[in-house]
């Protein structure tokens, strides 16, 4: 009770004066920060902090150049400097430089970094049901297809493919996680590689991230196969088509010119229901399809959410039935795991280029 009413005394303080330094009010960003930027929005007394899945606001007051903020249970002090649309704030004691902003006036994340990167990332438009992890990720991978040739930053700096795996292997387990900014152009021959590279660096959790409908930027969550070892060699394609396993599989080959379930052609727009036709006759049927390397990554996403929009249709079909809720998402944890378990998302893909690799080297 005493620190809660500390903290409302300093709260209360800050607010008592008016700030007249109309100078820093609006949006600004942390520069140059491509992994997890943090907006700050300043209004006259307060200011909002927003991360890709955090937010807080808080009260401050500008003296001269001193910057008083509501800390924990403390009011801190910063000195702010502002030089040619830049903020600059300085350890008011040893005088260090603890972080700079610049104007913000762009629309999202992607439009800054096109922007200060000169590149032109543009990412695919798709339907689907539910965002991504609802969790911080700490990399970020932006990969630009410029005139048929991969540009790709990774955590903001330009690399080569193969050094993209190694910049995170003596990172801790909650840090394996990256989230990609990929142009819709790319083919999927350059996306698997850049699969691969992550799957080396054990970054197995990832983001797609995409525009919906709406234009706004979403994820789209995917669990990356898992690799023992870097040095295990080539990888294996995920599944040949002929291969034997004790459930029932769904075979989709999807080139640019052909759509087939089973062996049969078929439309896209009849995809889903098919889809789940074919999973409500076995339930645990593995889904496996087969891609032309020549797919954008466009095709390749719409494709795959379409899947994944299969078997959330199904489960919440089945939330409804069994629960009268639409959504199962709204559903408690075991209830979930019990939708999630009579109606299992397995999903393997292969590449075409893969196939033909295998052949040869056997």
């Amino acid at each position: 009770m005493r620190k809660l009413i500390s903290g409302l005394i300093l709260i209360a303080t800050l607010c008592a004066f008016q700030n007249k330094h109309s100078d820093i009010l609006g949006k600004w960003i942390e520069k140059d920060n491509f992994q997890n930027p943090v907006i700050f929005e300043f209004k006259p007394l307060s200011y909002k902090i927003t991360t890709r899945n955090y937010w807080d606001e808080k009260i401050y007051r500008l003296v001269q150049d001193t910057f008083y903020t509501n800390g924990f249970g403390e009011i801190t002090k910063t000195v702010l400097k502002l030089k040619n649309d830049e903020l600059f704030f300085y350890d008011i004691e040893t005088d260090t430089l603890l972080s700079v902003l610049e104007r913000y006036t762009f629309g999202n994340e992607l439009d800054y970094f096109n922007a200060k990167k000169n590149t032109s990332i543009e990412l695919p438009v798709t339907q689907y049901f539910h965002d991504g992890w609802n969790e911080s990720f700490q990399n970020t991978l932006y990969a630009d297809d410029k005139d048929g040739e991969l540009a790709i930053y990774f955590n903001g700096k330009l690399h080569e493919l193969n050094d993209t795996s190694y910049y995170s292997l003596h990172r801790k387990d909650w840090n394996r996680k990256c989230e990609l900014f990929i142009d819709k152009d790319l083919k999927l021959s350059a996306l698997n590689r850049i699969q691969i590279e992550l799957r080396k660096a054990q970054m197995n959790k990832i983001n797609y991230r995409v525009r919906n409908e709406q234009d706004s930027i979403i994820c789209i969550a995917r669990r990356l196969p898992l690799i023992k070892s870097i040095y295990s060699g080539p990888i294996p394609p995920s599944f040949p088509d002929d291969i034997e396993t004790k459930q029932k599989s769904i075979l989709i080959k999807i080139t640019r010119n052909l759509l087939s379930v089973n062996g049969k052609p078929i439309q896209k727009k009849d995809l889903k229901r098919i889809l789940k036709e074919l999973i409500e006759l076995d339930k645990k049927s593995i889904m496996m399809f087969s891609l032309s390397d020549q797919l954008d990554f466009d095709t390749y996403i719409n494709y795959y959410t379409l899947i994944m929009n299969a078997y959330y249709e199904l489960r919440n079909d089945w939330a409804m039935q069994n629960y009268n809720v639409s959504n199962y998402f709204d559903l408690d944890n075991e209830q979930i795991r019990i939708i999630r378990r009579k109606y299992p998302m397995s999903m393997k893909e292969t590449i075409e280029s893969e196939i033909i690799e295998s052949q040869k080297n056997n």
